[in-house]
């Protein structure tokens, strides 16, 4: 199943008549792992999107495409390895509820967070 990213770089493409093969190369990743990201089944390589924002001239309407899959994302990896049993608790919690924006908001003042 096409990712969020995935559309944007195939938008991508399509307006710049680049088969994903070539953006692959340019990217420096393989088309398959390249076909991976798209589809959701690889993560994104750590320096992915400064390679393709620097690769090519992304219209604001791209960029906006790239920001919001990124930020909305279809699924997110969080290194949890260096975080306390009860800051885990905590971040399942949350993942887990269904939280209102009252609440929301109230827990980010309590933690100090913008």
């Amino acid at each position: 199943m096409l990712t969020n990213l995935g559309k944007a770089l195939r938008i991508i493409r399509v307006n710049r008549n680049i088969f994903a093969k070539d953006m692959a190369v340019q990217l420096c990743i393989s088309p398959s792992y390249l076909s991976a990201i798209e589809n959701g089944m690889r993560n994104v390589p750590e320096n992915f999107l400064s390679q393709l924002l620097s690769k090519y001239q992304l219209s604001e309407y791209e960029k906006e495409l790239i920001n919001t899959a990124i930020i909305v994302g279809d699924a997110t990896t969080l290194d949890l390895s260096n975080v306390s049993e009860g800051q885990r608790k905590l971040i399942f919690a949350i993942m887990q509820s269904d939280l209102d924006d009252k609440t929301i908001n109230e827990l980010c003042k309590q933690l100090d967070l913008k």
